[in-house]
């Protein structure tokens, strides 16, 4: 992601991306210019900071700041899914935290099985495929081919997550 960042960096250009709850995410990190203010009051010397936009991409925050922005993006994904999933189910009463859900203990066995199952519906989308379409889409033509390619899928069989006893709290 950070490779990534990069090429939109020397585009001069902010990443966006369309989670897949459907939520767009515009990531543009700017530099800031402070202005400090020394003055007295009375016998106190006092200083006041200011920070104001500059209107100029801050490469390096957008590159340190992708990696968790997507996670984020994909937790909270994950988080809109399970609760409209549970309302559809006739959860009632939900509390939601990151990523930790709580209900009533009656709508226990329903939450766990919906969080798993909500999860397991989203990763098995490509969603690095997904995600690089979406990059180069933005991007103008001499910038695509800077793109690094997603990494290629490994062997996790994310079915599995249905049968986790430990996955979400």
């Amino acid at each position: 992601f950070q490779a990534c960042a990069k090429v939109f960096n020397s585009a001069d250009q902010s990443v966006s991306w369309v989670a897949p709850s459907g939520f767009l995410v515009d990531q543009y990190k700017q530099k800031d210019r402070s202005t400090v203010i020394a003055t007295t009051m009375g016998k106190k010397r006092v200083r006041y900071s200011r920070q104001d936009a500059t209107n100029k991409l801050d490469t390096a925050k957008q590159r340190s700041s992708i990696s968790p922005n997507i996670v984020h993006s994909l937790d909270a994904a994950h988080m809109c899914h399970t609760v409209l999933a549970a309302k559809d189910a006739g959860i009632e009463s939900l509390v939601a935290v990151h990523d930790s859900f709580g209900c009533h203990a009656g709508d226990m066995a329903a939450l766990y099985r919906i969080t798993r199952e909500e999860f397991v519906k989203m990763y098995q989308q490509d969603i690095l495929g997904e995600l690089h379409q979406q990059f180069a889409s933005q991007l103008p033509e001499e910038f695509v081919a800077k793109l690094p390619s997603p990494p290629k899928k490994g062997d996790l069989n994310i079915k599995r997550v249905k049968d986790s006893e430990f996955f979400f709290s």
